[in-house]
């Protein structure tokens, strides 16, 4: 049986993690170590959060190794955004729900100029 000890800092870290981290993954890893810490086994773990043993091992893992840091998704590779920082903002602005293609993008950033 494999049990995360934690200090009290750490274990009072990982509950405020758990509580205001926008990020579900990092909320489910937080919330994994504390019951862990409480005593809960890999299966239930695995059980109540849906996923496999084999998951709950490598959350584990990576605390071990990374602390905090490794709580946290790894970058994705894939395709880049096609749309920046500014071009969303433009976006929220035009209130079209976001753009779909280059052109509506494009007459999106024309409406904003116009109107913002």
């Amino acid at each position: 049986m494999r049990i995360i000890r934690l200090s009290s800092e750490d274990q009072s870290r990982l509950d405020l993690i758990r509580k205001t981290d926008a990020r579900y993954r990092v909320r489910d890893r937080a919330h994994a170590l504390i019951l862990s810490s409480q005593g809960k086994k890999i299966k239930e773990l695995a059980l109540i959060f849906d996923v496999d043993r084999d998951t709950i091992s490598s959350w584990f893992n990576r605390w071990e190794s990374g602390s905090f840091d490794g709580l946290v998704d790894a970058p994705h590779p894939g395709r880049p955004p096609k749309l920046n920082t500014e071009e969303k903002k433009s976006d929220i602005c035009c209130g079209d729900g976001g753009a779909k293609t280059s052109r509506s993008a494009g007459l999106c950033q024309q409406k904003v100029s116009q109107d913002c």
